[in-house]
């Protein structure tokens, strides 16, 4: 870089910083405010997962002591879970309280004693339980994951 070209700079440097005072001080006594945006609410907390869903029917959702209750064991890991979901959910819509059965959807991680009582090791298990959720007897669902399969499953045993 020349002389000449150190000068220019020099210059153009100085207008800037000039311009910049005169700016400021245009903005009278209190300078320059930052107004700043109020920081957004925080998002809505969901509520601690509930390790029994209710089906729709219990409102208690551990199918009473000696209800009739068909359950879907599941893990929210659980691929095959995550598909079987809206049939599930259909399945639901349409069949809880048929013939007096309570429909509920448990998360098997968060119920070890229930998964214990009912021998389950695996998910997604769906199993009738003729007695209550608490009691061991029942019988387990080895057909497809569809609606159709689970509504004579439950016609067959409720």
């Amino acid at each position: 870089m020349d002389n000449t070209q150190k000068i220019i700079l020099g210059v153009a440097v100085v207008t800037l910083v000039i311009a910049i005072i005169i700016y400021f001080r245009s903005q009278g006594e209190e300078g320059v405010q930052v107004k700043l945006s109020p920081p957004p609410p925080p998002p809505p907390q969901r509520p601690p997962s509930t390790p029994i869903t209710d089906g729709g029917g219990d409102r208690d959702g551990d199918g009473g002591t000696d209800a009739k209750v068909l359950v879907l064991f599941f893990a929210p890991w659980c691929g095959h879970c995550k598909a079987m979901g809206p049939a599930w959910n259909e399945f639901v819509q349409n069949f809880d309280g048929y013939n007096g059965v309570k429909l509920l959807k448990i998360n098997g991680q968060e119920n070890q004693q229930l998964m214990q009582i009912h021998q389950i090791s695996g998910f997604p298990v769906v199993k009738f339980c003729p007695r209550g959720l608490r009691s061991s007897e029942g019988v387990m669902y080895d057909g497809d994951r569809s609606v159709q399969s689970l509504a004579q499953f439950l016609q067959q045993y409720a």
